[in-house]
């Protein structure tokens, strides 16, 4: 160091040595090195297959183990098994089997719940443009499309979810369209019924026939929006009560023979006893059965 250097550092603090001039490449204070962070390792994408354990654990999952309940055995997916024995250690009091049974129900309703609400969801906004593409149509004096299915036969329930009421595909609409033209056809047979005095057989009518009792028992299982209102119903009445009998028998023959049913024209429907004593059978007999199946 030669003396003019030395008299610089004692005076004014000057460096000695000369500056490396500054690297525009160095990290500079309070600033990252790496702003996108350390590089995520990659996730290896294998397939079930490539994954044996997995495999072999969802193999045996969908197997079925014999149980034994109420003194017959039967057999029921491991799944079930599993989650019967955490239930049935947790109701006895087993406290890790309480905390596995309460966080297992929690996830289920949770998934329950988001999977309702998704599907609320997407059947609210169908209702919502299917409704304006109907409104649309009469705007314009157009026929009304026929969606299927039909957003008024849609009920949104936040506890039960997504339900029905009416076809929600061609074969359920066909099925619709037939109980609908059987209900008619019954209509007009309860007119006729109320007009005769007696059967084909010469027989003497002792109590009304039971057409009017099935048309109103099909109606209930046609969705709200197609029913008939009591004044559509009574004009329908009062129509075919105006007709010439002969007529009425002509169409109504014609009727049941769209529907694919052969009856005789003047046809009487069976009287109300009899129908509402034969479906006591019949409902007897189902009960019968189904107690027997329990």
């Amino acid at each position: 160091m030669d003396e003019e250097a030395i008299k610089r550092q004692i005076l004014f603090g000057e460096d000695s040595e000369p500056k490396r001039p500054a690297n525009r490449g160095q990290f500079q204070k309070g600033q990252s090195g790496n702003p996108k962070g350390r590089p995520k390792k990659a996730i290896a994408d294998h397939a079930l297959f490539d994954q044996p354990m997995l495999s072999a654990a969802l193999s045996l999952a969908d197997s079925h183990v014999p149980v034994r309940e109420g003194g017959e055995t039967h057999s029921i997916p491991w799944r079930e098994a599993i989650m019967r024995s955490i239930f049935t250690n947790a109701a006895k009091g087993n406290a890790r089997s309480q905390t596995l049974a309460v966080h297992t129900i929690m996830r289920a309703d949770a998934e329950r719940a988001r999977k309702r609400a998704e599907e609320i969801a997407f059947w609210r906004d169908y209702q919502q443009k299917t409704w304006a593409q109907i409104e649309a149509a009469k705007r314009k004096g157009l026929p009304p499309p026929t969606p299927l299915p039909h957003p008024d036969d849609i009920i949104l329930d936040v506890q039960e979810g997504v339900r029905f009421k009416g076809p929600i595909d061609e074969v359920w609409q066909a099925k619709l369209e037939e109980t609908i033209r059987y209900r008619d056809a019954l209509i007009m047979q309860d007119a006729l019924d109320q007009r005769s005095d007696s059967r084909l057989d010469g027989e003497p009518m002792r109590d009304p026939g039971a057409a009017g009792l099935c048309a109103h028992l099909l109606e209930k299982s046609i969705p709200p929006r197609l029913r008939l209102t009591d004044t559509e119903w009574l004009l329908r009445m009062m129509k075919y009560e105006g007709m010439p009998k002969r007529a009425l028998m002509k169409e109504l023959y014609g009727a049941w023979r769209g529907l694919g049913k052969d009856l005789p024209r003047g046809y009487v429907f069976p009287e109300r006893t009899v129908m509402v004593e034969n479906m006591e059978i019949i409902m007897s007999k189902v009960h019968e059965i189904l107690a027997a199946e329990a």
